[in-house]
């Protein structure tokens, strides 16, 4: 049997792995959308404008579709949604292989099969992983979502109430 302070920290590593799954696949979906918005702006702002020029529109809304192709362009390569969607995916897809592991690690407490050493050894090794896993989104300039996150919290919580209770 483990004792109760390697329970809670097995238990609070399976709750900020769940968590992590959940902000980082929201935040993933999000800019991924975002990157799907900007891709159908330029594709109808680069149409029409081919369409206004061959109709020989005028030059003052050949100029503006021009100008607003080129805002959305700027706005794609200064966002580069779809590298952070690729790398927060990722991320949301590790910490869920790893809430997975947390998962086992729990159960098999749970069985006594597990002395506090080897728990606490693998908890650590769990952690670091977890670890490594979330640093990739500070160099893919990923910024913290703090609402998603509080979000994220709340439904781990419930989620794993039910769960587990």
């Amino acid at each position: 049997m483990t004792a109760p302070s390697t329970r809670l920290a097995v238990w609070n590593g399976l709750l900020e792995a769940d968590r992590l799954v959940r902000y980082y696949g929201t935040l993933a979906d999000r800019h991924s959308q975002w990157n799907t918005w900007i891709l159908r702006g330029l594709i109808f702002g680069g149409s029409t404008e081919a369409i206004l020029v061959f109709a020989k529109a005028s030059e003052f809304l050949i100029v503006l579709f021009a100008l607003a192709v080129a805002g959305i362009a700027a706005w794609a390569v200064a966002g580069d949604y779809a590298k952070k969607a690729a790398v927060l995916h990722g991320i949301s897809l590790e910490c869920s292989y790893l809430e997975i592991e947390w998962d086992n690690l729990w159960n098999r407490m749970d069985l006594g099969n597990l002395t506090d050493d080897l728990a606490l050894k693998r908890n650590q090794e769990l952690q670091r992983r977890l670890t490594a896993a979330t640093s990739r989104a500070v160099p893919a300039g990923i910024v913290e979502d703090r609402e998603l996150n509080e979000k994220s919290w709340i439904e781990t919580c419930r989620a794993l109430e039910q769960q587990y209770a």
